[in-house]
């Protein structure tokens, strides 16, 4: 069953929760931090700003984007093409210009990330509130698109911050599949969990290009665990829609920060009875979206083992 607008039918239990606030979220019914709830966490429109948003009404936003972030050592951005990755800027402009439709009929689909962090150094603070503060400046001067995304952003980890929360960005993707005739171009093609992080250090964000958002934001399927889906791995979006249509399946909206479990329990083990699984859904001539991945650090919480196995 897929669900729009977390409409989650009552017999699922609270394995979605949504709230504008995210203290709420993070409390639940009791008002105290826990880490064995492993519900899925919506903070609902938390990355909406009406100057962010309406940039996102236009298909010239990932050139927007990529001139906020010019490509260079900074901003190390790629273009993916299967397991080869093209640092050339001319080269991503000119596939972005050709995606997006900006001349035309949108012609291929694309796939341009930049990664921020990985999971290896999840012990510094790059991409955290006080090394994007660092950036703000520079970013806001190259435009209105930079001035606007760093109000949103900043805007998310500063409220994250005030009630405990750290979320640091690991890495931004821009995903444009509006050509119906080419392969497609996503983050995640199959549904997984995440075997490397533990309960509630995962969050998402789709900002999503309007008149695309067919299939935009991740889907998640909080009411079961991958154990129970192993046998049937790959699982693909035309799985989920034709062969697991008794599950619950939830569609994320635009700028709806997503916090989610991994595969690592409390006691430091990954496996696959834990974590909630999700896939990047995206079809081609359906969407054209910004992903940006963080790691949630809840400072209110024991964290995690930092030594565990994976026995998948």
């Amino acid at each position: 069953m897929l669900v729009e607008n977390y409409q989650v039918p009552q017999t699922a239990g609270e394995c979605v929760v949504v709230s504008s606030d995210l203290g709420h979220l993070l409390c639940g019914k009791s008002g105290q931090r826990t880490k064995s709830d492993q519900s899925l966490l919506v903070w609902r429109q938390a990355f909406l700003q009406l100057d962010l948003q309406a940039y996102f009404c236009e298909p010239s936003w990932p050139l927007e984007l990529l001139g906020a972030l010019p490509p260079s050592a900074e901003w190390p951005w790629v273009l993916v093409l299967g397991e080869e990755r093209v640092s050339d800027v001319k080269v991503m402009r000119e596939a972005l210009r050709l995606a997006a439709g900006l001349n035309g009929k949108p012609t291929g689909n694309v796939h341009i990330t930049l990664e921020l962090r990985n999971y290896e150094e999840r012990s510094s603070f790059a991409g955290g509130l006080g090394w994007w503060k660092t950036k703000q400046a520079s970013v806001a001067d190259r435009g209105e698109f930079g001035r606007a995304f760093m109000s949103a952003l900043i805007s998310v980890l500063e409220r994250a911050k005030a009630i405990g929360s750290d979320l640091f960005t690991e890495q931004m993707s821009i995903i444009v599949s509006k050509d119906a005739s080419s392969p497609i171009a996503t983050l995640t093609p199959t549904l997984h969990s995440d075997k490397f992080y533990g309960i509630r250090e995962t969050a998402i964000t789709s900002l999503l290009e309007e008149g695309w958002e067919g299939y935009g934001g991740a889907m998640f399927m909080p009411a079961t665990r991958m154990d129970r889906l192993w046998h049937l791995r790959p699982i693909t979006v035309s799985t989920l829609t034709e062969k697991l249509t008794d599950e619950l399946i939830v569609r994320t909206g635009s700028g709806d920060i997503l916090l989610y479990d991994g595969m690592v329990g409390i006691d430091g083990v990954a496996s696959p009875s834990n974590g909630i699984p999700h896939i990047s859904p995206d079809v081609p001539g359906m969407s054209s979206r910004l992903g940006i991945l963080m790691h949630h650090r809840d400072r209110n919480v024991r964290p995690n083992a930092t030594a565990f196995r994976v026995p998948l």
